[in-house]
């Protein structure tokens, strides 16, 4: 095959030589009429218009039958139809059209160029119809091509044609009729597919015509069992199911849906009885409920190529295990949104993005490990997963954690937020009453309102010197926070007054900063008290914990000895029921050290001591 293409390429080239007779402007092109009077484009002059192009049969008289190399290399445009006398494309033709969505060819064009469309960065669906017989090298490289469609036998193609696609790869579908696709090899990360003969409307379906002239099924008169959703209705393209196209058929129990169809509309498959379903390698966009009530389903793969679902697509399922496919580079917006039963989420590497409500309200959530290969977290993504008892970060790309992100993890216990995590939104953690533990990224600068906010079990926490500035209501009701240890010899920005960063805490909160910054008048601290923060003091102070020794009895009275750093201050308090306690000494350790004795008689009733350091 490489002779014959290389054959194919010399005979082009000597083509191209002997056409460019003359140059002329026409409107928007520049072209130039060939030997038989014929003309070929050779420049698109409005480069910078985002406009529909539709090539013309002809101009100033005479047929348009090729468009010239680099003929509209980097133009603007969004939309190309091509008209129905044009042959060749020629190399480069479209390369860098990063606007291009969508390209129409002509049914006799035979020969698409060298890097025609290479480049097109948003062009995610062509057909080549049956007319074209060669295509060049690379042609439609780093597209972002979900699909393609070829409507005859297979060209010869050059190497690349369909290589790197932005969105990992590309459906190729042919017809099992055609010749020469089985000794054909896709490109890294493409597959082939092939597409079995036409049903006819007939059998129950309802469809609607699509602009391209595919269709869309609206409706079905009698989906029963397990249903195969055809490729060809009366020899017409299937690419969208349509909004509640089979709501509330109750006795539609399977549905296999093929690569060819890319839209699956809103309330789709509401209410249905399915039990199973198998999304084909096409579908980009599922709309809002689509699987909305179904209320046996309890398995699901997303495919690779899903790029957009609308808001609590399997709400109401039983689905206990959902796959991602390996090539998904993107948990999207909404994807398991109210899964109340999802327990297993299989997320493979390639993922960098884990969208907006992702998993919101999957309350059976046991566990979640985010690959170090995901670069953001969105907003709300894990929130209401009240079952969610450990989260996993991998580090390594940098991250950033969106707004209200693990908010209602209430089961949450611990949280270590490594070092690659370089941006926490507000209220992320709110409202995780069983987080005791949380160990904070070097790279934060910021911990922003309402970060831990409501989170009762927290009784301390440590803050890097990276962090600059501590939001309203950071720690605000945060029942059980005892102190908060600062590692920075600059005293960060404290939001202070009626939206203090610990208001509403129960306990007077102690602050903590390097001993070496305690004469440094430039640092800062301790500097003013932010409300319910009655103390701030240097670390060294409380640096060797207080401890109790040399229990004894004497003289009716029990006492003890407390051990702790120089000159520390402790306070001694005294309980009988462990619930509630009452001070009652403070004592100075002076060399370290102090002898405490309880004034009160010894008795036979239990009496429980503490020694709380300031």
């Amino acid at each position: 095959m490489n002779n014959q293409n290389q054959t194919v390429k010399n005979k082009i080239i000597s083509i191209v030589v002997l056409v460019a007779l003359s140059s002329t402007a026409w409107g928007q092109y520049n072209y130039a009429t060939n030997a038989d009077e014929t003309i070929t484009i050779t420049r698109y002059t409005n480069l910078l218009s985002g406009d529909s192009v539709i090539i013309p049969d002809t101009l100033d008289g005479r047929s348009v039958t090729a468009i010239g190399d680099s003929a509209f290399n980097s133009a603007g445009v969004t939309n190309v139809t091509l008209g129905t006398n044009i042959t060749r494309i020629g190399t480069n033709a479209f390369m860098y059209c990063n606007n291009l969505t969508s390209v129409t060819l002509g049914n006799h064009i035979t020969n698409i160029g060298a890097y025609a469309f290479n480049n097109c960065i948003q062009l995610a669906k062509v057909k080549i119809p049956a007319s074209v017989s060669i295509i060049g090298d690379r042609a439609f490289e780093h597209c972002y091509l979900s699909s393609v469609l070829f409507l005859g036998n297979r060209p010869a193609m050059g190497s690349a044609v369909f290589a790197n696609q932005l969105t990992g790869g590309a459906a190729i579908y042919y017809s099992t009729a055609a010749a020469g696709w089985d000794a054909y090899t896709p490109d890294n990360w493409s597959w082939l597919v092939p597409m079995p003969g036409t049903t006819s409307a007939a059998s129950g379906y309802g469809c609607s015509t699509n602009a391209e002239g595919t269709l869309t099924i609206t409706a079905h008169s009698r989906a029963e069992g397990s249903l195969s959703i055809p490729y060809f209705i009366d020899g017409r393209l299937v690419t969208g199911i349509g909004a509640e196209a089979f709501k509330w058929h109750g006795g539609l129990t399977g549905v296999v849906i093929p690569d060819t169809v890319a839209n699956i509309g809103a309330n789709a498959f509401q209410y249905s009885g399915l039990v199973s379903v198998t999304l084909g390698k096409g579908v980009n966009s599922i709309g809002d409920s689509a699987f909305d009530g179904c209320g046996a389903l309890t398995s699901v793969t997303i495919p690779a190529q899903v790029i957009s679902m609308g808001q609590s697509v399997f709400r109401g399922t039983v689905i206990t295990n959902a796959v991602i496919e390996e090539g998904a580079v993107a948990i999207v917006d909404n994807a398991f949104m109210d899964c109340g039963n999802l327990l297993l989420v299989s997320i493979p590497d390639s993922v960098q993005n884990i969208g907006a409500n992702a998993f919101n309200g999957c309350s059976a959530l046991k566990s979640m490990t985010i690959s170090g290969y995901v670069w953001s977290i969105g907003y709300r993504a894990f929130m209401g997963c009240y079952g969610l008892t450990n989260v996993t970060i991998v580090p390594w790309y940098n991250l950033t954690i969106g707004r209200e992100a693990f908010s209602g993890c209430r089961a949450l216990a611990n949280m270590d937020i490594p070092n690659s995590v370089t941006s926490l939104g507000e209220n992320c953690f709110e409202s995780c009453s069983s987080l005791k533990s949380v160990t904070l990224s070097t790279n934060l600068t910021s911990l922003p309102g309402s970060a831990f906010t409501w989170c009762a079990a927290l009784q301390n926490i440590t803050v890097p010197a990276s962090i600059t500035s501590i939001g309203q209501y950071a720690f605000a009701h945060c029942s059980s926070l005892e102190y908060v240890r600062f590692l920075s010899a600059q005293r960060p920005t404290i939001e202070m007054g009626p939206t203090s960063a610990f208001d509403g805490d129960s306990t007077g909160v102690i602050l903590y900063y390097p001993a070496e910054a305690t004469n440094n008048v430039g640092s800062g601290w301790p500097g003013a008290l932010p409300v319910n923060v009655t103390q701030i003091l240097p670390w060294a102070a409380a640096s060797t914990p207080a401890m109790l020794a040399a229990e004894s009895l004497q003289a009716n009275h029990f006492g003890f000895t407390i051990t702790g750093s120089a000159n520390a201050t402790a306070v001694v308090e005294t309980s009988t029921n462990l619930i509630n306690w009452i001070p009652v000494s403070t004592n100075t350790l002076v060399n370290g050290t102090s002898a405490f004795t309880d004034a009160s008689p010894a008795t036979g009733s239990a009496r429980f001591y503490r020694v709380k350091t300031q």
